[in-house]
């Protein structure tokens, strides 16, 4: 995983574990989470630190998407996962077809 702070002229990795990252997601420059095969990450600090977190509903992330800070979507494997930041709560459910 790679970053940039200027417009993409200068790249500093960030990442490289052994884990296949599919999508990286941020909603500030501080805040976001990369989803792979084997992996749930979250960095709090640009990327230069993450955390692993539990894959929700017990199934590997495919996508994840936010629509405000505190409000957090993730499709796994055929379900929708929906979280509120500061809460343990997790929804999970099918997605429509």
């Amino acid at each position: 995983m790679l970053s940039t702070g200027d417009g993409g002229h200068t790249w500093t990795l960030r990442y490289t574990g052994s884990a296949q990252l599919d999508q990286v997601a941020f909603i500030d420059a501080a805040h976001g989470w990369a989803v792979g095969t084997s992996a749930l990450l979250r960095t709090t600090d640009g990327g230069a630190a993450r955390t692993a977190l539990s894959e929700p509903c017990g199934k590997t992330i495919d996508s994840v998407h936010f629509v405000t800070p505190s409000l957090r979507y993730a499709v796994a494997g055929g379900t929708q996962a929906r979280r509120r930041a500061g809460s343990s709560a997790r929804r999970c459910r099918p997605v429509a077809s």
